[in-house]
């Protein structure tokens, strides 16, 4: 995930700054957008005012996204792309067949342009350091406004107040990812340095949780 092992005197310099948080919106911001699109498809028809917002939510960081695939054209490390983080071969069709059941229009040429990206190679581009800062700070304002959307829904759902097709555990999890992508956000525009061994020890210790949470799901899906 996110390393923040090049330092400059306990400050991550720019070319590290601008790889890794470009490399960490592009695995989020899409998570984000699904996640957003999940929750607009498990409404009611007499909760439309929810499922506008979360539409809302789908569009809003779908623009972000936008923004984060022309800025990392050429600025994002090669290991990324080729992780499967930012897309795989099954991204474009999974999209294509969601949005002919669901008659949720989603923007299958935005995951084209990803599928092209080209990696960075040494040196990023400097110029681009503040429009990535500007990049981060809209994604962190966004993602703490979905976070308090999803805190609503789980309420609402727990209190016996609102019905979803989604399950209260999941509202749970993909409320977890959203904070965990604030907090490495925030992490970045500080400019922190963080060690690499207890980042590595916590990311997987997060993650094994939640792919225990997937298998959870998955008999029920």
């Amino acid at each position: 995930m996110l390393f923040h092992s090049e330092t400059t005197n306990g400050i991550l310099p720019t070319n590290a700054f601008i790889r890794q948080s470009l490399g960490l919106n592009l695995f989020f911001l899409r998570i984000m957008k699904e996640h957003s699109f999940f929750l607009a498809a498990g409404f009611l028809p007499k909760d439309a005012d929810c499922t506008q917002q979360a539409l809302y939510f789908m569009n809003s960081f779908n623009a972000l996204l936008t923004e984060a695939v022309v800025l990392g054209n050429g600025n994002v490390d090669l290991a990324v792309l080729c992780s499967g983080e930012v897309v795989t071969n099954m991204t474009l069709k999974a999209e294509q067949k969601t949005q002919g059941l669901s008659g949720v229009p989603l923007d299958t040429r935005l995951t084209a342009q990803e599928q092209r990206l080209v990696p960075a190679g040494e040196i990023v581009n400097p110029a681009i350091e503040r429009n990535v800062q500007e990049l981060n700070q809209k994604a962190i304002v966004l993602t703490r406004e979905l976070v308090k959307f999803k805190t609503k829904i789980l309420d609402g759902m727990l209190s016996c107040q609102l019905f979803t097709f989604n399950f209260p555990l999941l509202i749970v999890h993909i409320r977890r990812e959203a904070l965990l992508f604030i907090e490495q956000l925030e992490l970045l525009q500080r400019r922190r340095a963080i060690d690499p061994g207890q980042e590595v020890f916590c990311q997987k210790v997060f993650w094994d949780l939640q792919m225990a949470e997937h298998a959870q799901l998955l008999p029920i899906c």
